[in-house]
């Protein structure tokens, strides 16, 4: 078990962070603890509590982009993620990397998993309000680079291009192959990713990550744009990417 005492630590200091509040920039974000009191989930992010799966031994850390808004909270509580096609089909895809898994039961079957998204306060507005960069930034400096400390996972699996664009503005990030993110398709920099393009460095240990389509529909029909099948194989690759490390 890693430290669970620095775990908790940390998910103090969320519930006390007004960093981005504090930026007055639109969506207005929202602390957890601020909007919900005693209801404010005692894990890092409210994605832990659709999954139930948060093992601090994890091999495998998921990371999506944020959980939603206000709004979608207060009409789905924090048992169902608003948009649940996202987690319908993240559930059914990661059976290509662990067939015998049940993970929205909680059981994480052969590989032990973290979901978290980067962003972990709430966003006035809806689902599709677009997120500032230096909210991810203040997300990632604050919060994601010491979880991965505590965690160590064997691979990172990002779930949609701003959240890869997020984690390459740090230091940590190695892009080993020198790709253009900005100037380059979605589609190119997931097809990189297999060919170990993208590294985060923490601690002297060095993470694959391995950026996915968001597996919302928009994300999914992006990447299976003239082949219905791509984003369902992509999880198959990615199988056997973590089969080998």
């Amino acid at each position: 078990m890693r430290d669970y005492q620095q775990y908790l630590q940390l998910v103090t200091k969320r519930k006390a962070c007004s960093a981005c509040s504090d930026l007055n920039k639109k969506p207005k974000m929202h602390n957890g603890q601020e909007i919900l009191g005693d209801k404010d989930s005692q894990e890092i992010g409210p994605w832990l509590e659709v999954w139930k799966v948060n093992s601090l031994d994890a091999d495998i850390l998921v990371l999506g982009q944020d959980w939603g808004s206000i709004k979608e909270y207060k009409e789905y509580g924090l048992n169902k993620e608003p948009y649940g096609i996202t987690d319908d089909n993240l559930e059914k895809l990661l059976k290509e990397i662990d067939p015998a898994s049940h993970l929205s039961k909680g059981n994480t079957g052969k590989h032990k998993y973290f979901f978290t998204n980067l962003i972990l306060c709430y966003k006035e507005g809806g689902i599709s309000a677009k997120i500032p960069a230096c909210y991810y930034d203040n997300c990632r400096t604050n919060f994601f680079n010491e979880l991965l400390e505590i965690i160590q996972p064997k691979v990172i699996i990002t779930l949609g291009r701003s959240v890869l664009m997020a984690l390459s503005r740090d230091d940590s990030f190695k892009n080993a192959n020198n790709i253009a993110l900005s100037k380059t398709s979605f589609n190119s920099i997931i097809d990189a990713g297999f060919n170990n393009s993208f590294y985060y460095r923490i601690k002297d240990k060095t993470i694959p990550i391995i950026p996915i389509a968001h597996t919302g529909g928009m994300g999914t029909a992006n990447r299976n744009r003239g082949n219905k099948n791509r984003a369902a194989n992509d999880w198959k690759t990615v199988a056997k990417i973590i089969e080998s490390i």
